[in-house]
Formats: C-alpha cells, structure tokens, sequence
C-alpha cells in the first residue's frame, strides 16, 4: 500500500513526520515530496494513485483534492 503525505506551505517533508511516522507503523510504503506551491503538487500528482492521502495545512487541501480524483481516503 501506498500513501502520499504532504506538507504545509513553505514547510518540508521533515515537519510532518508526526504525520507520516504513524501511517509507516500501519505498514504504508510512504512518499513525502517536496514542493513550492499547490498547483505543483496536483500537477504532478493528479495521475498517480495512492491508497491514502494526508497532509497538514497546505498539504491537506492538496490531499483533499488528489483523494477527490482517485476516491481514495484522506487525512487532512
């Protein structure tokens, strides 16, 4: 299983790892990008499929958004 965890707007990966620490003991194999804006996320993310979506802040709307096109879950 895959999760995408996203992180708030001029933040990185390493802030939320409150978020994604858990989702790993649930046996997720997780991705944590980097990016600059919302835009940059749903472009290179829209066409792939995750099991999850989570983020915080930022990461959370774009989380909302991705999840919305594949009809995945989503912690936002």
């Amino acid at each position: 299983m895959k999760a995408l965890v996203l992180h708030g707007a001029g933040s990185s990966p390493e802030a939320v790892s409150w978020l994604y620490e858990p989702i790993k003991e649930f046996g997720y194999e997780v991705y944590v990008p980097k990016y600059e804006s919302l835009e940059e996320i749903i472009e290179k993310y829209s066409r792939e499929k995750y099991d999850l979506y989570a983020g915080f802040s930022l990461g959370g709307a774009a989380s909302l958004i991705l999840s919305s096109f594949h009809e995945a879950p989503v912690i936002a």
